[in-house]
């Protein structure tokens, strides 16, 4: 039986080491997130997630930065047909076609 008790402390330490380990990469991830970097932000949940994977509240968190990954793709693209946008009013100002 005293077996059992180490086996079942030793597995504590584990989990107590996995909470940490996966709070330190959360604390990461929000720092990134709120840099704009989300796809690091993502890579250091996704760890996070991997120790700890019944915590809602980092795949809570994790849901979150994909869609922001997708609202910035949509925004980057926008802003890209914008400039193309605005070159194209600028050739035809160039050419006549175009009046201001």
């Amino acid at each position: 039986m005293i077996d059992g008790y180490k086996d079942l402390e030793e597995m504590g330490k584990i989990l107590a080491e996995n909470n940490d380990e996966s709070r330190n990469h959360y604390k990461t991830s929000m720092a990134l997130f709120d840099q704009g970097k989300y796809n690091e932000s993502l890579d250091y949940l996704d760890k996070a997630i991997g120790l700890a994977p019944a915590n809602e509240r980092l795949n809570d968190f994790r849901d979150t930065v994909v869609e922001m990954m997708e609202i910035k793709t949509i925004f980057d693209e926008c802003k890209k047909r914008e400039l193309e946008m605005i070159k194209e009013r600028e050739n035809l100002i160039k050419k006549g076609i175009w009046k201001q």
